[in-house]
């Protein structure tokens, strides 16, 4: 997320991305680290695009948010498959389908309301068929889908509110 945050071009970014796929070739087999590598690349791709859009102050705040919710999205794309690969039924969840947000880009608040309609939909019936949701913290959407970012401990208030949604007894932040 730091790196994403401090990214100005997308050849500030290509370490990052060489982490990632260095990544899921280690903890993936071939064939599966090797769409993930894909997944990097689309994902550079998408990225490379919104940095050039930052020149716009107009969409500042939201063109960030959109960048640095690929760092989550990117995590929890590898953690799903690592999980499976390992014999653990998990699915990646974007949490822009769960954190329901207002429109302060940078710094959103979840509505929660909304919030807790939506982790309900998207996330128990994974629960109920034994499937793990991977979802990564941090990032939600508006109520018209713009992605925006809870700010700087985002990701351990996500736990907490999913938590808090699905009536778990206990949440673990590692």
């Amino acid at each position: 997320t730091d790196t994403l945050l401090a990214a100005t071009t997308i050849t500030s970014l290509e370490e990052t991305f060489r982490r990632h796929h260095a990544a899921a070739r280690e903890l993936l087999p071939h064939a599966k680290a090797e769409e993930f590598v894909e997944y990097v690349n689309d994902a550079a791709q998408r990225i490379a695009q919104l940095l050039e859009a930052l020149s716009v102050e107009a969409i500042r705040k939201p063109t960030q948010d959109s960048i640095v919710s690929f760092g989550e999205t990117l995590s929890s794309a590898l953690l799903a498959e690592v999980l499976n690969e390992r014999g653990i039924a998990a699915r990646q969840v974007d949490p822009r389908r769960c954190i329901i947000t207002n429109e302060e880009y940078t710094c959103a608040a979840p509505l929660m309301a909304e919030t807790f309609s939506h982790c309900q939909q998207e996330l128990r019936p994974l629960l109920e068929t034994g499937v793990v949701p991977v979802l990564g913290g941090f990032v939600g959407a508006t109520l018209t889908g713009a992605t925006t970012t809870l700010g700087r401990g985002g990701s351990d208030y996500t736990a907490a509110i999913i938590g808090a949604a699905l009536s778990a007894s206990e949440i673990q932040i590692w």
